[in-house]
């Protein structure tokens, strides 16, 4: 959603978070994922990553867990994330569910409160 200020447009939820903080970072997260939320507490300022670390499970995921993909040569799961601009795998597993469990780990620790789990 959108309104016009002054002949520019903005977006309501920027609008919403200068209006209550005094002032607007590059970058505004809403926290339970949906766009349409534009609670005041539903809205962070984040950094690019950690608005990105907030998504939901990507619609062609090989499995059924976001970061959790099969490695055809090994035969094996394990847990893909994005870390200082670097895709990293951690793990190998024999099913989907232990790469979960240990994706859901391994986000926590390294999103903090941007961690999501699809």
């Amino acid at each position: 959603m959108q309104a016009g200020i002054n002949k520019k447009t903005y977006q309501l939820h920027r609008i919403i978070f200068f209006m209550h903080h005094g002032y607007l970072p590059e970058i505004i997260d809403h926290i339970d994922g949906n766009g349409l939320n534009n609670k005041i507490e539903n809205l962070r300022e984040a950094t690019t990553s950690q608005n990105a670390w907030n998504t939901k499970i990507h619609p062609k995921t090989t499995s059924k867990f976001k970061n959790v993909v099969f490695i055809k040569d090994r035969k094996k799961w394990t847990c893909r994330l994005m870390v200082r601009g670097k895709v990293i795998h951690r793990g190998s597993f024999d099913s989907p569910e232990q790469a979960n469990e240990f994706a859901i780990s391994l986000r926590k620790e390294l999103h903090g409160e941007f961690a999501n789990n699809g």
